[in-house]
C-alpha cells in the first residue's frame, strides 16, 4: 500500500523526529500521545527556563504550537473498552499502558503504527508497526 492510502496512528517519538515530516498531515494521534507531547515538551521547556535558556524555551512552546496546528483535527480519543481491552496487552507483552493503548486503537481502527519504539516489536502480530 502507498504512503497515502495507509491509515497510520503515530507514535510519540515520531513527533519529536525529522521523520515526522514524511507522515504530517497523514496519520492520527491518540490523546495518550498528545498527553506525552505535551508532557515531554513542558519537561523541556521547565528545564531549559531552570538553566536560563529562555530562547530555547521558547522554542519548545513554538515547537508544541506548531505540532497542535498540525493535529488538530487528527486526535483520536479512548473508550473504558479501550483501557480495558489493553489490559492483556500491557502485562502480557510487557508495553507501557500507552503503548498498549495506542496498539487496542491501531488494531481496532486497522491502522499501521509508525514508531521506532522497539516495545512494538513484541506485538507485530496483533498490528503492523513501521520503524523509520
Amino acid at each position: 500500500m502507498k504512503l497515502s492510502e495507509e491509515k497510520y496512528l503515530i507514535d510519540t517519538d515520531i513527533l519529536f523526529s525529522k521523520k515526522y515530516v514524511k507522515f504530517r498531515g497523514k496519520g492520527i494521534i491518540t490523546i495518550i500521545t498528545l498527553y506525552e507531547l505535551i508532557t515531554i515538551v513542558r519537561s523541556r521547556y521547565l528545564d531549559m527556563l531552570k538553566r536560563g535558556y529562555k530562547n530555547r524555551a521558547e522554542g519548545y512552546l513554538r515547537f508544541l504550537n506548531i505540532i497542535l496546528n498540525d493535529i488538530k483535527n487528527s486526535v483520536i480519543g479512548i473508550t473504558e473498552f479501550d483501557i480495558l481491552n489493553s489490559i492483556n496487552i500491557i502485562f502480557e507483552r510487557e508495553l507501557s499502558v500507552g503503548d498498549a493503548i495506542n496498539v487496542t486503537i491501531a488494531k481496532r481502527s486497522g491502522m499501521t503504527i509508525v514508531s521506532n519504539d522497539k516495545d512494538y516489536e513484541r506485538v507485530k502480530d496483533l498490528v503492523n508497526v513501521i520503524r523509520t
